[in-house]
């Protein structure tokens, strides 16, 4: 029953199935970015609603996945504050070197994209992180 249910679903017109390696997760926090990587506002955006069940850990975005064991490994554009912005997870004591591999580890990965695809908005995210955010 349920195999026969997700093969309507994907028959419908105008599905797309994710790209592989990719899924819908709740991204909590964007950082908006004008074209040249200037941040649009001063705080992060905070994409939750409390009031709203299904929002209450953020707005569903496409994100990649992967499963992390001790080596860092960076998802691309989206990711927690150790690696998007080098901050230790709230009440966790890790040492500043697990801090420092994870983030560079991200930036790197985004530096990496940049230059292969030539994307104007992963551009403007090196950008971001170039200017010394």
């Amino acid at each position: 029953m349920f195999l026969r249910r997700l093969v309507e679903l994907s028959e419908r017109p105008g599905y797309e199935s994710p790209p592989r390696g990719y899924a819908p997760k709740p991204i909590r926090y964007i950082i908006e970015l004008d074209e040249a990587g200037r941040p649009l506002t001063p705080h992060l955006t905070d994409t939750a609603d409390a009031k709203d069940r299904n929002l209450q850990r953020g707005h569903e975005r496409l994100s990649p996945t992967l499963r992390r064991g001790s080596t860092p490994r960076a998802l691309l554009l989206a990711d927690n504050g150790t690696y998007v912005l080098g901050l230790a997870a709230e009440g966790r004591t890790e040492d500043s070197s697990y801090v420092r591999e994870r983030h560079a580890a991200f930036r790197e990965l985004i530096d990496e994209c940049a230059r292969a695809t030539d994307d104007p908005d992963v551009r403007a995210v090196a950008a971001f992180y170039a200017s010394g955010a």
